[in-house]
């Protein structure tokens, strides 16, 4: 009989050795209470020694059914730790029950597919759940003996204590084990960060990850200075300086800086810095994130320059005249001064096209702006308004000046020919002026009242400068007998839309189609769009053909969708003056419940007029038709109608690269560029884009290296009814 079993006979009748059991079991523990790497084995080391018994082990669950012992002895000899599967085990019991539970005998007979105890030649089995704070059982203390346990009750309480130490011992591992987890993905997180992050403590770099020492120039170890603000231009660094003070100082919890830097090879950089509150080993520290804005802010600048600058001929374009032309205004009105407003045409500048070449055509371009800005005095104001369109704006500043004198001088500028690729071409210009304020009180209507004197119907090649004057507007007989079949056309259903498909760039599928108006006049065939457009936008019956085309569309749609043509779009070029009126979003969304058509398979084109104006009902719509499921898109998009500042904030799906861009890019780097930016700019505000006026297969080929989505000319297809289109697709 072993010691054990000795105590076991004898304890009833002798309690001084039971208390004297329990007094090594404290020893045991007391011995063990350092909390290091030896603390389960020693403890199974001593249960196993005190207890007398063949197998001791600790174990953690790694898996609901699965422990992993941390500490194993089995007849005095270590066992290398083991993947213990529960299921069917005592050791599941001891889980479930969230208790001590024992088999004193028969254990094998009872468990008979637990294997480690066949492995012991275990009779007995004793087991106790380790526990965390929070109640759950995170792991499992037991004994194995090969002999029967005769005194189950002192075993228990022996197992009882030492599982608390355990317990406690096994959950501080595992917190430790989570922190330094964590702190290894922080780490991680830190030094893979694509932005620099640096630690600071009184402007003492503490730290800084491997990309904050590459955003500022300092990519050997060692080579940073000691304070951060030192490394930042003398201007900048008093500002850097109190807003990182006042950060550190629990003042302010964050705070962001758009700040510029010089690297120690004299590169400039712009960083956008964010510095927050944080503690490091309790003390008050600033942990400062480095981003490196220098591209983007480059980006930026160019798609500015897209934005308010004609990319031909580098001058202002109609959205800055928009734009900065109001305090030209001001300023004219507050000094009691007139401002002359002259719309230079390039006449018959499409024959110059059409017998050189379009390249010779933007050279020639390029050339008028050349002298209408070296014409330019301080105070004036040149802009590229449309193709072969310029404006002139002069304030007049002396009561002496006369505009007759500087029209007169814009023709004599343009009487020297202008040498073009070895060629000298005779530049005849037509020149429509109108007078703030007399003539109208903002750029809008000078200029509509000078386009009305330029293309008004005494205004020909032999009278070069054309005055406005207010008759001018009153419409022409042939201008009200239009307007006039326009209102039957629409009643008559004269009108038809023709679809040209859209590509997806990736796929090479067709992916939608653009909706063009045709008016197939009983007399006179078709009318082209540009003939009876403008007419309809001055008479409001824009308004009705509007409304028309959205129905047409969405009829057209729906018979697309029957003949199995679900994953496409169908385009709808939108007019300001229909989008303007009170009862638009409910026309629409009554319209889509009424022909039970998907808002989804209908995307709205914002024309010109419409991008023009930002107010906040118009941001409202916006945001109506996206929850109507429609999509939103950017039409002719780079000419210089667009401002690139509401892309971030309205709710654009996409945008059209205009077809002027798209001629020119392989043949002018500028305009290669631009487009490239403003796929990159559309791309990062998770936009898509489409490509208009794709006529070559070298053209098709640039734009998908350039990433564009989408493209449609005519390559593809040209325009054409919808029965044409949907055999088209189905082949």
């Amino acid at each position: 009989m072993n010691s054990f079993q000795s105590y076991q006979a004898d304890f009833s009748e002798n309690r001084s050795l039971h208390t004297h059991l329990l007094t090594q079991i404290y020893e045991a523990m007391s011995s063990t209470s350092d909390q290091n790497e030896t603390f389960f084995e020693t403890m199974v080391e001593r249960l196993a020694s005190v207890l007398d018994v063949n197998a001791a082990f600790i174990g953690e669950f790694i898996q609901p059914q699965i422990v992993e012992t941390k500490a194993f002895i089995f007849d005095g000899t270590w066992i290398d730790n083991i993947h213990y599967h529960i299921t069917d085990t005592p050791c599941e019991h001891v889980k479930k029950e969230h208790q001590v539970c024992c088999y004193p005998q028969n254990v094998q007979q009872l468990f008979p597919k637990d294997e480690e105890l066949a492995g012991v030649n275990a009779e007995a089995y004793l087991g106790a759940p380790l526990t965390d704070s929070q109640g759950e059982v995170i792991g499992i203390i037991v004994i194995l003996n090969q002999t029967a346990l005769t005194q189950k009750e002192l075993a228990q309480t022996i197992l009882g204590i030492l599982s608390t130490h355990a317990s406690h011992e096994l959950e501080r591992i595992r917190h430790k084990r989570a922190l330094q987890q964590s702190e290894a993905k922080y780490k991680q997180l830190v030094e893979n960060s694509p932005d620099g992050i640096a630690m600071l403590q009184n402007d003492r770099i503490e730290y800084i990850n491997e990309q904050g020492r590459v955003n500022l120039g300092f990519e050997q170890p060692g080579s940073l200075p000691g304070n951060f603000t030192a490394l930042f231009p003398p201007e900048e660094q008093r500002r850097l300086r109190d807003e990182l003070k006042a950060v550190e100082a629990g003042v302010k919890e964050t705070t962001a800086l758009d700040i510029s830097y010089l690297t120690p090879d004299e590169n400039k950089r712009n960083f956008y810095l964010k510095a927050l509150y944080c503690e490091l080993n309790e003390e008050p520290v600033v942990q400062i994130i480095i981003r490196d804005m220098t591209e983007q802010t480059m980006n930026e600048a160019t798609i500015r320059y897209m934005a308010y600058y004609d990319a031909l001929t580098d001058l202002p374009n109609r959205y800055y005249l928009y734009e900065r032309g109001n305090e030209l205004l001001d300023q004219a009105h507050t000094q009691d001064e007139r401002v002359a407003v002259f719309l230079i045409d390039i006449h018959r500048f499409s024959h110059i096209n059409h017998n050189f070449g379009h390249e010779t055509g933007d050279t020639l371009l390029r050339a008028v702006g050349d002298r209408l800005r070296q014409f330019a005095k301080f105070g004036d104001l040149t802009v590229r308004w449309s193709g072969e369109e310029f404006l002139f704006i002069h304030p007049i500043q002396t009561p002496e000046e006369t505009n007759v004198e500087l029209g007169d001088q814009l023709i004599q500028l343009f009487e020297e020919p202008i040498r073009v690729s070895g060629l000298e071409l005779h530049v005849p210009v037509r020149i429509g002026v109108s007078v703030y304020p007399v003539h109208g009180k903002d750029f809008s209507t000078l200029v509509n009242n000078a386009d009305t004197a330029l293309h008004h119907k005494d205004a020909n090649a032999a009278k070069e400068l054309t005055w406005y004057e207010p008759y001018m507007n009153h419409q022409t007989n042939e201008m009200i007998a239009l307007e006039s079949s326009l209102r039957s056309a629409l009643q008559s259903n004269e009108f038809e839309l023709h679809y040209q498909p859209q590509r997806d760039l990736a796929t090479g599928e067709i992916t939608g189609a653009e909706a063009l108006l045709r008016w197939n006049h009983p007399v006179f065939g078709m009318v082209p769009p540009k003939d009876f457009i403008p007419i309809a936008e001055s008479s409001g019956m824009i308004v009705p053909i509007g409304t028309w085309v959205l129905e047409q569309a969405c009829a057209d749609m729906n018979n697309l969708i029957e003949a199995g043509m679900r994953n496409i779009s169908l385009s709808v070029n939108m007019s300001p003056r229909q989008f303007y009126q009170e009862d638009f979003i409910q026309s629409v969304q009554q319209l889509l419940e009424r022909k039970q058509t998907p808002g989804c398979s209908i995307n709205i084109e914002i024309t010109e007029g419409m991008a023009m104006d930002f107010t906040v009902q118009n941001i409202e719509r916006l945001e109506v038709l996206r929850e109507l499921g429609l999509g939103l898109f950017i039409d002719d998009f780079g000419i210089g109608y667009s401002s690139l500042s509401y892309m971030s904030t309205l709710p654009f799906d996409g945008l059209k690269i205009d077809r002027s861009f798209v001629s020119r890019m392989l043949h002018n780097s500028a305009d290669a560029k631009i487009i490239k930016s403003m796929i990159d700019l559309a791309h990062n505000l998770e936009m898509s884009v489409v490509a208009e006026g794709v006529e070559t297969e070298a053209q098709y080929n640039y734009l998908r290296e350039l990433g564009c989505d989408t493209m449609q000319g005519f390559l593809l297809a040209k325009p054409m009814p919808i029965e044409d289109f949907k055999t088209s697709f189905n082949q």
